[in-house]
């Protein structure tokens, strides 16, 4: 029997740690990144930062989504040390569709994908689709495919440029 795919209210959760809970709970496996510090720098605190706010936790995470982990023991002790981290979860079994802007909408819209679970970001929306795509991961001009366990997706209340 297929599992719905759902956003519970825990992990809508305001903590990192209750929605990583609620994450684990559903059958997922979390990474910790680095967060964003108040004046916007991601805080691994290098200047170039390629991708603020959106890569592991080196000391937790040390093969980045390859280490993705069940055990909130680990997740803890991460936000001892990193207060401010983000919240990712590995796309083993999931295959996620990163919709930004107005180009990214129009595009979406004409795959005609059925309904699903819908969840806010910061230039748009991601929607979460069971299953793996055979195909891999594509990029078009503002609408990502992102599928399968070596592959990431930042979840709330995750804070990013």
């Amino acid at each position: 029997m297929r599992r719905k795919n759902r956003v519970s209210d825990a992990m809508r959760s305001k903590s990192i740690l209750g929605a990583a809970k609620a994450q684990v709970k559903a059958g997922r496996k979390v990474v910790l990144t680095y967060g964003i510090l108040e004046d916007g720098r991601c805080a691994c605190k290098r200047d170039d930062c390629p991708s603020p706010g959106k890569h592991p936790l080196s000391k937790f995470f040390p093969n980045g989504v390859n280490s993705a982990t069940d055990d909130i023991a680990l997740v803890q002790r991460a936000l001892r040390r990193h207060t401010n981290a983000n919240l990712a979860i590995s796309l083993s079994g999931l295959t996620v569709v990163d919709v930004d802007g107005d180009a990214g909408r129009a595009a979406v819209k004409r795959l005609d994908l059925p309904d699903t679970v819908k969840v806010f970001t910061g230039r748009g929306y991601h929607l979460y689709f069971e299953g793996e795509l055979s195909e891999g991961t594509f990029k078009a001009e503002k609408l990502d495919v992102l599928t399968g366990g070596n592959r990431m997706a930042m979840v709330p209340p995750s804070n990013h440029p």
